[in-house]
Parts: C-alpha cells; structure tokens; sequence
C-alpha cells in the first residue's frame, strides 16, 4: 500500500480520483475478459456437444458397415463353397475362372 507523502498523510483527492478511476477501469476489463472467457467457454461446450453426437452417429454407421461387410462376406464364403462343389462335379471350366484369379487371366473371364 502506498503511503502518502501530505505531512497530514492524507493523499490529495485528485489522487484519490485518479486511484478510483484506474481500479473502475481495471474492474470493467476484468469483467469484460470474464464475459469472453464464459462465452468461448460456452461456444466450446456446445461443440463438444455436437462433436460427441457426431462420434456416436459415426460409431453406428461404422458398426451398420461393420454388419453389412461380415454379410457379405458370409455370402462370399456361401458363393465359394457352393462354386466349389459345382466345379467338382462338372467336367467344365466355366465356374473355376470366376472363382479362380490365374484361370480368370488366361480364361477370358
């Protein structure tokens, strides 16, 4: 605390003045900062928000993907099993250079 050089060690009331002036400005900036600081706050709470709703929207189309690949891939295995059982009981090419990538080169697949 500063102390006054007056010999009646009061400080001249420009000084005081003065000394109020500043601490009010000091006060309105603080608050103005505040009210920023609170508003990005809420900005960034409200993004939160709406990036938390868009992970749990992409969590489920990924598992919707996720079931749709294991499908097709059940139907793949299906295909190929019941290619395979064609292609032994058949005396013919047809179904092997589908199932069979060097056959499907040199079979004109």
């Amino acid at each position: 605390v500063m102390r006054a050089s007056p010999a009646n060690g009061k400080r001249p009331p420009e000084h005081v003045a003065h000394l109020r002036l500043q601490l009010e400005t000091q006060q309105k900036a603080m608050e103005s900062r505040e009210a920023i600081a609170k508003e990005s706050i809420a900005a960034l709470e409200k993004k939160l928000c709406s990036t938390r709703e868009k992970v749990q929207e992409l969590v489920g189309e990924l598992a919707i993907s996720t079931q749709n690949l294991e499908s097709v891939v059940r139907e793949r295995d299906t295909l190929a099993s019941r290619m395979a059982r064609t292609d032994s009981n058949q005396d013919g090419d047809d179904l092997q250079c589908v199932r069979s990538p060097s056959r499907a080169s040199t079979g004109g697949a």
